[in-house]
């Protein structure tokens, strides 16, 4: 009985709200792209100096949006900011990487 007294006046436990999961999930994606863009630069040849400019380009902004990633406690508005960036950064490797592999699906 008292174990459930003591857990009745604890204060809730702050949740994760959508927009928070909506923006991880951008994260995630653009994690996922910097390992295929990666993965592009090693095995895809023969790459021109232009393309392997624009990867190298996108990775290191990539890299620098994803260290950009706030706490789950920020406010909403750094989470749309982070949410935008990275949507725009996994949009612009999508046309970059069908550019690379000539639409081809079989790239990882």
């Amino acid at each position: 009985m008292r174990h459930w007294l003591r857990q009745r006046r604890r204060p809730p436990r702050r949740t994760v709200t959508a927009e928070v999961m909506t923006a991880l999930v951008d994260i995630n994606m653009l994690s996922l792209n910097i390992t295929e863009a990666q993965w592009l630069l090693r095995h895809v040849a023969p790459l021109t100096d232009a393309e392997t400019q624009t990867i190298t380009r996108f990775l290191e902004a990539a890299a620098a949006c994803l260290a950009e990633t706030p706490p789950l406690s920020a406010p909403a508005d750094q989470w749309h900011a982070l949410q935008a960036r990275a949507r725009a950064l996994n949009a612009e490797f999508t046309r970059l990487r069908d550019r690379v592999t000539g639409g081809d699906d079989r790239a990882p």
